[in-house]
Parts: structure tokens; sequence; C-alpha cells
């Protein structure tokens, strides 16, 4: 471009990317040029280059011009291409439309192909004709006489296949579960010029854009899942001109039970009932364990029962027994026979403690009851200080000697804090005989336990929920401590079953 003492190199840098310019044109008050890939528009300082990708027969294009009902004309080496002012003003602004044209070949008497030379290869005459220099002579199209347009080409589909199996193709019909490769084969009626017939499609449900493919009869899929779809079809007589109509099939391939959310669902509760088998058969082995380790607790304990008896309370029986005789010998009312009455009665008070000691050694793994042991050990500890009473839910069963002499101490310790520190008005133990747990809440209605206690678990200096804890894992159990709304505390204790009650029934 000169201007003046301006000039200015257009090339690929500035937008030109067209290959080889083969003519320069003023149309519609806009600069173009044509080449050898397209035509291009200069806007500002730059061109816009409309490339063949947009219009396919845009390919060595040597004229332009345009008619004053606003039709434009090129000369390619595809054959005459028209369109609209308005639709080239489109495909320059929006790279991806392409836009609607005809093509006129060889079969509308059009001799050759475009000239491909820098000479105007496209001319408008004072009579109303407009001429195109071809490669085998000059044709000439009278203005005045208007182009039949493209007629309307509907497609008639012929038959469908789904994984291999021919089907004839109805509309909402169901294919085979599984279905994932599909070919549809289709054809469309053009007497004209059949082989011009081009095709596109959109299958909605997968991909909903429209697919060109040329003069393909057949197209197919792959890797479809359940689900449904609509599958559209367009022919076209002329190269980029749609014009319907749309045949639709519309089709649905059902899910296999294992593409189901059926089959999700399944899996998901088959999870989760191994999920509670396994916790369930945890839980058998943990309270297997503590059952294990309190029988040989208590096989240990009347082993000692045992030993104590059969020797230091029998060697003890006999000592007191020898001293009696000694005893009868002495004069009634001598200082010795005093002295000696006084140590045999306190020989018989430790003998007696210790026939209580190999007892409750004995006592281990018989059944308790243990509502009446947590009365006296709640009553022995609040007395008349504070009200409470004892509640049950479920069905009370009894609880192994042992178990009773650790939970004893341990609602004890939970009253006792209540008494002290909590400040409240009653208390409430609460006793659920579940099939599965053993539960025993201490339930105050007073101030509640500091955060920070809670936090830290304990008081420091103080040993009292620490022992708490310990208690409740001693027997394979566990506790919180809660804070009630609107006030008050709760200490609950939680017990296997299996391991808290006897087999003694209920």
């Amino acid at each position: 471009m000169i201007d003046g003492v301006k000039r200015q190199l257009f090339n690929a840098a500035a937008g030109l990317d067209i290959g080889e310019v083969l003519g320069v044109y003023n149309v519609a008050g806009h600069l173009h040029a044509v080449g050898a890939f397209g035509i291009a528009r200069l806007e500002g300082d730059r061109f816009r280059t409309l490339s063949s990708k947009q219009i396919a027969a845009a390919n060595g294009v040597t004229g332009l011009a345009r008619t004053e009902d606003g039709q434009v004309w090129m000369n390619t080496i595809s054959g005459v291409v028209r369109l609209s002012e308005e639709e080239l003003d489109r495909a320059f602004k929006d790279p991806g439309y392409r836009p609607g044209l005809e093509l006129f070949t060889a079969r509308d008497g059009l001799p050759g192909v475009a000239q491909q030379s820098t000479l105007q290869t496209v001319n408008l005459s004072a009579d109303g004709r407009i001429w195109f220099i071809t490669n085998h002579g000059l044709a000439w199209h009278d203005l005045s006489y208007e182009v039949i347009a493209p007629s309307l080409t509907p497609v008639r589909l012929k038959s469908l296949s789904a994984n291999g199996t021919v089907l004839e193709p109805t509309e909402g019909m169901i294919l085979p579960a599984n279905t994932t490769r599909l070919s549809l084969s289709y054809q469309a009626l053009n007497l004209v010029s059949p082989d011009r017939t081009q095709f596109r499609y959109m299958l909605g449900g997968a991909d909903e854009r429209w697919v060109e493919v040329d003069t393909a009869r057949v197209i197919q899929f792959s890797n479809l899942k359940p689900g449904d779809y609509t599958i559209r079809i367009e022919a076209s007589s002329e190269p980029g001109t749609w014009l319907g109509p749309t045949t639709e099939l519309t089709f649905r391939i059902p899910p296999t039970f294992i593409q189901s959310p059926w089959f999700v669902l399944t899996c998901a509760a088959v999870l989760l009932c191994l999920g509670f088998i396994g916790y369930l058969y945890h839980l058998r082995q943990v309270a297997e364990r503590i059952k294990t380790r309190m029988e040989e607790r208590l096989n240990e304990r009347e082993r000692i029962a045992r030993e104590l008896h059969d020797t230091l309370l029998q060697g003890f029986q006999g000592l007191v027994l020898r001293f009696q005789s000694v005893l009868d010998k002495l004069p009634s009312g001598s200082e010795n026979r005093d002295a000696l009455e006084a140590a045999l009665e306190r020989a018989d008070d430790v003998l007696q403690e210790g026939r209580d000691k190999v007892r409750r050694l004995r006592s281990g793994s018989d059944p308790v009851d243990l509502i009446a042991v947590l009365k006296a050990t709640v009553a022995n500890i609040l007395g008349d200080q504070l009200p409470w009473y004892i509640e049950t839910e479920g069905v009370p069963r009894s609880v192994y000697a042992q178990v009773a002499e650790e939970i004893a101490p341990f609602c004890g310790e939970a009253a006792a804090n209540a008494l002290q520190h909590a400040h409240a008005s009653e208390l409430r133990l609460h006793i659920n005989f579940g099939k599965l747990r053993l539960e025993i809440s201490v339930i105050d209605d007073g101030i509640g336990m500091p955060a920070d206690v809670m936090a830290k678990g304990s008081l420091d200096g103080h040993y009292g929920l620490v022992g708490l804890r310990e208690r409740a894992c001693k027997l394979g159990g566990d506790m919180d401590i809660t804070n009630n709304r609107p006030s008050g505390t709760a200490v609950c204790l939680r017990l296997p079953a299996k391991t808290a009650y006897t087999r003694h029934g209920e």
C-alpha cells in the first residue's frame, strides 16, 4: 500500500495468509485480496483471512465481484461460488462460521475452472451479464434470470447395526443392553447431482455438535454408554448449504445390571454388611479376649482360694486346736489361761476373716444383682445428703461378681463427684440392660463440668476421672462425660454384653 510517502507491506504476519496473491478488489467499500488459499479483507492495518476451512471451495480464487442485488461471486479452482454479502460479512467476523453458498461446476454448464492468473477473471457487463474466464474459455450468466435454488434433500434411514446385529431403525427403539458399537446407513434422493450430496449428523446425548461427513452414507459410533440418544442427519445438494429437513432417530441403550444404579447400591450394601460383620467379629474377638482374661483371673483366684483353704487355713485351724488342748490342761482362773483364751479368740477372728477372704475369691464368677449392689453403694456414699433414684431400661440381668466389684466403685466415684463438686439437687442412676451392651449412666442436674477439665480429661492434682477411665478400660468398655442441657453432667460407662452378663439367665 502506497499512501504519499508512506509505504506498507502486507504479508502473513499482517494477517494476509492466502498464499500467492492473485488479485486485489474493492467490493462493497472493503479492500479484498484473493489468492491460492482463500480470500482476505483489510480491516484497519491488518487483513482478516477467510480460508478454505470456512469455505471449502475457496481455493485458487482469481476473481471477485459484487452485483447490485448484494450477491458476491467468486471464480475459484473448484468452480463459481455465489453467496450473499451478509453471509460473507458474518464469516469474516466469526472464524468458526461456515457460510451458506452455492457452487456451480461443469454440471451447471461451466466450462472448466477459474483461470489461474493475475487477470481479473470475473467481470460485470452493461447488458446485465456476469462473465467468468476459465481454463477452457469464457462463460457468462444473465443476472436477470434467477438461479434455481438448491432443492430440499430429505434423508431416509436404511438400516442400523448394534454390536454387529442388523436391526430395522424405528423411532424410540430400545437397543440390546451392553451395546457399545453402532452403525447407521442412510441415503438421500438427489437425481440432479447425487455425487455432490453431502451429509452431516449430530448425536444428541453424547456430542451436541454437527459433524460433516461429506458424501459418506454410513456413520459409526463406538464406546457408547447406557442412556437416551437422538441422531439427527441432514443432507445438502450444495456444499455448505444446509436447508434440511432434519431426519431424527431416537433410541435407548438400557444398562446391564452391572451398569445400573441397583448394582452400585447392592455393592454399597454388601460393603456395609461386610464392614458391619467385620466390626461385630472384631467386637466378638475383643470380648472373647477379655472374657478369657477374666476366666484366667477367676481360675487363678480359685486356685489361690484352694491353696489358702487347704494349707494355710487348715494348718492354722490345726494350731488353734492344739492350743485349745493346751488351754484345757491349764487350771481355770490362772493368768496364763486367761491370756491364752484371749489369743485363741483373736485366732478365731483371724480364721473367720481368712474364710471370708477365701469365699470372696471363689465368688468372682457368681451371678450378682447389679441393681442391689449399686443401690447399696450409692446409699452408702450419698445417704440422705442428696436425693437420688435408680431407673432401668430393658430386662434386668445378672452380672459377674468381679464385674460388679468394678462397676460399684465407678458409680460411687461419679456419685461422690456430683455431691462434692456439681452442687446438684438430684442424682439419677440410669441402667440400660441392652442385648449388645450394658450401659450405666450417673446423671446429675448440677453446674456441669468446666470446659478446660472436659478438654484435659482430668483436674490438676485430682485423679478421680483418671480412675474412672482406668476402670472402664479394665473391664473392656469405654466411658464418656457430657454436659447436659440446660445443666448437669452425665457420666456413662458402656460394657460389652459378653463380658458383663452371666449365663444364668435373666
